[in-house]
């Protein structure tokens, strides 16, 4: 199976801003002015290490799903697909590769 960028791209990113505020913390905490935006950088990384823990659950449960066959997954590259409304009706986008597929 392949691991996409697409589908594991965001939680990756949470995870490394949630370490570059983890390390901003421990520079700026020792510094008396500013020592009360080292709070503000500490409580930043945990909510987004948290929405990161979040979004990485999420889509692991999407793509073993998509693996297992419970869900609809795309034709093309079986990773999930999220079903879209667009102006010509709904359609299936692939979270993988990007192809799209009718809903009909």
């Amino acid at each position: 199976m392949l691991l996409s960028v697409r589908v594991f791209g965001v939680p990756l990113i949470l995870m490394g801003l949630a370490f570059a505020l983890l390390s901003a913390f421990d520079r700026f905490s020792g510094n008396p002015y500013l020592g009360q935006m080292s709070v503000m950088f500490l409580y930043t990384a945990c909510a987004a290490f948290a929405a990161a823990l979040v979004l990485l659950t999420y889509n692991v449960i999407r793509v073993l799903l998509a693996w297992y066959g419970r869900s609809e997954s795309c034709h093309r590259c079986a990773m999930p697909v999220s079903l879209k409304g667009g102006p010509h009706g709904l359609y299936y986008k692939c979270w993988g590769c990007g192809s799209t597929r009718s809903h009909r």
